[in-house]
């Protein structure tokens, strides 16, 4: 499997440091709501606000076209963070190999077979 970092849309964020905030699975899509981190040699990036360590933007990572998707280890809840919001952790890996993808969080393990992948991030 190959990193996530070889593939085009995904060349802008630091998907480890990533949180997830939901996933919605649908008939032949995917979508993982994030709060991306935006890499060090990003065009989009801009200083990180007082306190934060990392500048991040609101993101949808999107698998479209999904023929296969396998989801274990789902989470009885999500993480209560301190401003009350909630998360699944960290995108601690996303690898591919051809159409095949495999993610890992505290969201659970994702093996899904998609025909596209793409990665909208909005404004902050």
């Amino acid at each position: 499997m190959k990193p996530y970092t070889e593939l085009e849309p995904l060349r802008d964020v630091v998907l480890e440091a990533s949180w997830i905030r939901s996933v919605i699975a649908s008939p032949g899509r995917l979508l993982v709501m994030l709060e991306a981190v935006i890499a060090k040699d990003s065009p989009r990036l801009e200083q990180p606000r007082p306190g934060e360590q990392h500048f991040w933007l609101p993101g949808v990572l999107q698998f479209d076209g999904v023929t296969e998707l396998r989801w274990t280890g789902q989470p009885v809840s999500p993480n209560q963070d301190a401003d009350g919001s909630t998360d699944y952790g960290n995108l601690d890996q996303l690898s591919f190999d051809g159409d095949h993808f495999h993610l890992e969080s505290e969201a659970g393990v994702i093996d899904v077979v998609a025909s596209g992948i793409t990665l909208d991030l909005g404004e902050r």
